[in-house]
């Protein structure tokens, strides 16, 4: 089985423990450094044939007869260290001692209910508890996604947003280029001891242009569950790292029994199966170089295509329509194969949810026969630090707060209590996120071909304009290639309409 990886991982997280807190100030530290330059020793065999006379007599006749003797010597060579003196520049900041007191920093954030409200009241409170009469952490929630969108847009208006936010990273271009985020945290790094070596995140969710000015918090990985009793009970063979498409759709027919409100897998038109379906066909969303949509190249429109037919050709999955009105879940056993939000992370993925009404265990997308490759989405919320820290003169005090939130404490609460998925790498990879007999290895593994949501200056208002046709295509309305075509169409209109409203700071 041939793989390759398309996007690679930056390593990174933050661990900021102990250190002091007050005002900072950049400076550029110059430092000459020896580097010793060795050449190898050379050793070499000389080899020396030596023909030693051997006087035999024969009838007075004298005969010369040579002997082979070979003698190893060793030949030592001299060898030349120059020192090369290099010239390092690098930026950093100082942290100077505590002069202000207590600094408050307003963290808003939408992890407001449920297990990641839990997550984010616990940090809180471990925050507060270990810089406690340096920093003092002030929470709000309901604020950012969903229900919480509008607030944060007049929080901004009206200046009162917090110098933390918990952001999403399709956000970070658009926000970058409006001066909302205008602060590169990189250069606090070393002073404020964050590791971002341990902990895993996609380097087009953090880093635009060269700056990063977060940490990432959680993610939300995406794979394939399959329930495990379905399959035997229809004598269907599990999954194997082989699977192709073809494969997939097959076991997924012999699954499917619509009289009994059984189907092979669910496809009711999200995100996470039809973008990484498209990557791993060789197809993209634009054209970076002209910014115009590209999903009805031939690449990306076989592998829509291939997304819609699970519904209306091959009808292994469930319609929409019949999804809603019948509640259908993968947990209820209505669907044998799901693509999972953080399976053994996300709240709804403990093997406890299930009721232990049947088995179920993790497999890898199916392999793409054009391209031989498979991808899987991934989708990640950082902190970022915006431009309110000016207000609040609390820079170094905020970074303190995402670097904590990316830290094992807090990822080890998302470990705990579920939410998502932990960021940081050991916890990720411990009984503590998911213990057997789920098998947690294919969710490492898949770190080798997750793509991200390809953030883009005008993402949200493309993103907003492609998902009706889509959906037309997929309830049947229309045929897939003119649900394609309208997705494209639509989808740069968006784009353009966005460009000349667009006013950068």
């Amino acid at each position: 089985m041939t793989q390759a990886t398309r996007r690679r991982y930056l390593g990174g997280a933050g661990a900021v423990l102990g250190g002091v807190v007050a005002a900072a100030c950049g400076e550029a530290e110059v430092r000459y450094v020896e580097r010793v330059v060795e050449k190898p020793v050379i050793q070499e065999k000389v080899v020396t044939v030596e023909k030693p006379v051997i006087q035999e007599t024969v009838r007075t006749v004298t005969v010369e007869k040579p002997v082979i003797v070979e003698k190893e010597v060793e030949k030592i060579v001299t060898v030349e260290k120059p020192v090369v003196v290099e010239k390092v520049v690098e930026k950093r900041v100082e942290v100077a001692a505590p002069t202000k007191g207590i600094v408050k920093v307003l963290m808003d954030t939408d992890w407001a209910r449920g297990t990641r409200g839990e997550v984010t009241a616990r940090a809180a409170e471990a925050f507060n508890d270990q810089f406690a009469g340096r920093i003092l952490l002030d929470v709000r929630l309901d604020i950012g996604q969903g229900n919480g969108a509008e607030k944060q847009r007049a929080l901004i208006a009206t200046g009162e947003l917090g110098s933390v936010l918990l952001t999403v990273s399709w956000q970070i271009p658009n926000w970058t280029e409006n001066g909302l985020f205008n602060v590169d945290i990189q250069p606090y790094f070393r002073q404020l001891n964050i590791d971002i070596d341990k902990m895993l995140f996609l380097e087009e969710h953090l880093k635009y242009k060269n700056r990063i000015g977060g940490l990432p918090m959680q993610f939300n990985g995406f794979d394939w569950v399959y329930n495990k009793s379905r399959f035997d009970e229809n004598g269907v063979d599990y999954p194997t790292d082989e699977w192709t498409w073809d494969d997939f759709i097959d076991a997924a027919t012999r699954l499917t029994n619509p009289e009994k409100d059984q189907w092979g897998a669910r496809n009711v038109g999200e995100h996470s199966l039809w973008m990484p379906m498209v990557f791993a066909n060789g197809g993209e969303f634009w054209d970076e170089t002209n910014g115009k949509s590209v999903l009805d190249s031939p690449a990306a429109a076989e592998a829509l295509e291939m997304n819609i037919d699970m519904v209306n050709k091959h009808q292994v999955a469930a319609p929409r329509a019949v999804h809603s009105e019948k509640r259908l879940s993968f947990f209820n056993g209505n669907y044998a194969m799901q693509m999972a939000n953080s399976p053994g992370g996300n709240w709804n993925w403990r093997p406890e949810a299930v009721g232990g009404k049947f088995e179920w265990d993790v497999f890898h997308m199916p392999l793409f026969k054009r391209t031989g490759l498979r991808a899987t989405q991934l989708n990640e919320q950082p902190y970022y630090v915006t431009k309110f820290h000016e207000r609040d003169d609390n820079i170094v005090e905020s970074i303190q707060v995402v670097a904590f939130h990316a830290g094992p404490i807090t990822q080890g609460f998302i470990a705990d209590v579920g939410g998502a998925t932990p960021a940081w790498k050991s916890i990720l990879d411990s009984n503590r996120f998911m213990p057997p007999p789920q098998t947690r290895q294919v969710i490492l593994d898949s770190f080798q071909w997750r793509e991200g949501m390809k953030p883009h200056l005008f993402w949200y208002e493309w993103w907003i304009a492609v998902n009706p046709p889509y959906r037309e295509g997929l309830t049947g309305q229309v045929p897939a290639l003119t649900a394609i075509r309208k997705m494209v169409d639509d989808g740069n209109a968006a784009i353009e309409k966005a460009r000349a409203a667009f006013k950068p700071a």
